[in-house]
């Protein structure tokens, strides 16, 4: 399941369960036509509880559909995962970020250092 959250200058998208895919296509969407999310958001991928294991084709389609929001996120993305997971998600998701989905993304086990490097990262833009 995913739902997001907009909080200033962020746009969260949580991730639970193990098959995110189902959902991230509607909830993109979802983003794109909400009023609340300001233009040049920030984005932050919340993974910690999310039980799935993406293959390159999963990560392949997750980051097409971002492609939706290009207008109103900034090319910055910073996706949290538990530490466990650090090594084997992250890998894949930030080879994936830069190539297929055009942004530049870093993997990080805490939101507090994802959202420092998202400002760091909006303010070279």
């Amino acid at each position: 399941m995913i739902k997001y959250v907009v909080k200033p200058p962020f746009v969260d998208l949580v991730v639970t369960g193990d098959n995110p895919n189902a959902d991230l296509r509607r909830v993109i969407l979802q983003i794109a036509d909400d009023a609340r999310v300001p233009y040049d958001a920030l984005l932050l991928i919340d993974g910690r509880k999310s039980t799935a294991m993406p293959s390159h084709t999963d990560t392949q389609e997750r980051f097409g559909y971002f492609r939706v929001l290009t207008n109103r996120v900034l090319p910055l993305c910073a996706v949290i995962v538990s530490p466990a997971r650090r090594l084997a998600v992250g890998s894949v998701y930030e080879l994936e970020g830069a190539g297929k989905g055009g942004m530049r993304l870093k993997v990080f086990t805490s939101i507090t250092d994802g959202r420092k490097w998202l400002r760091a990262e909006a303010r070279k833009c």
